[in-house]
């Protein structure tokens, strides 16, 4: 598989995932903040902006999957480790990328990244929450399927190299066990709930399903439009089934997702 890893040189948390990364693997530069694998097809690019601000950063980049490697902010302060898409699902923008425009992800590499960093949050006995988000920031205009992959809450957690190293671990798992024929498995869009998505987070957990963009319950019940609801699908690879967080989203809100999905014949299923 062709990786391009996305940093942001103003991020601790970034920063330090480069770090670890650099432990595993050998890069030498090639130009402009650009590193390239010594012994694989993997690129990194060291960005000088907010990794949210990164649009177009793989414009001219033949690569199978963006993965970025980045800080989570909250002001929970909840320690975690988590992966999600990007895009913004209404019409603002308040952190990078356009209004009511979501990026390509892979849902395959990124369920499958969001279980190895359940592992080896375990193995590297960390107390940190491990949690798919929704999709709910920039960069939206990209041109390879990707995801994030990030370090909460604040800069005790980003600097801490224990929990980069099982990050990294975690990423690096996945990579070598993704295999093609994973991808003849259906891939979920998620409607509703929190931002901490926790029933997709389970379905992908315990139920060992595929899930891509997430529309929160924030977005639907906030005026997402219909063509960003088919742009989620069609950004997740071609999606063709729903999962709703049925008690996450009022029913009326609900309803409109419904039948929507109804028009297009997308089925659904409860989360």
């Amino acid at each position: 598989m062709k990786v391009l890893f996305v940093a942001s040189s103003r991020d601790p948390a970034g920063m330090n995932l480069v770090d670890q990364l650099l432990k595993h693997i050998s890069f030498e530069n090639v130009s402009g903040g650009l590193l390239r694998a010594e012994d694989r097809d993997w690129l990194l690019k060291i960005v000088d902006t907010d990794i949210v601000y990164s649009d177009y950063v793989d414009r001219g980049v033949d690569a199978d999957v963006n993965i970025f490697l980045s800080k989570h902010s909250s002001q929970s302060g909840m320690r975690t480790l988590s992966v999600h898409p990007t895009g913004n699902p209404l019409g603002v923008a308040e952190l990078g990328g356009r209004p009511n425009s979501l990026a390509p992800c892979h849902p395959y590499l990124m369920s499958l990244t969001l279980r190895s960093l359940h592992t080896y949050n375990i193995e590297y006995g960390l107390d940190y929450v491990v949690t798919m988000e929704v999709t709910h920031h920039g960069p939206t205009e990209l041109r390879n399927p990707s995801f994030f992959v990030e370090i909460g809450s604040s800069l005790d957690e980003w600097r801490d190299p224990r929990a980069a190293e099982a990050v990294v671990a975690a990423v690096l798992d996945a990579l070598n066990r993704y295999d093609s024929q994973y991808e003849s498995r259906p891939v979920y869009v998620g409607f509703g709930g929190p931002h901490y998505a926790p029933r997709f987070t389970r379905a992908v957990l315990d139920k060992d399903l595929v899930v891509g963009h997430i529309l929160s319950k924030y977005a639907v019940e906030g005026g997402v439009s219909g063509e960003v609801v088919l742009m989620a699908f069609d950004r997740s690879m071609g999606s063709r089934r729903a999962l709703i967080d049925w008690k996450g989203v009022k029913s009326v809100y609900r309803r409109r997702i419904l039948d929507l999905l109804g028009s297009v014949g997308i089925e659904y299923s409860r989360a």
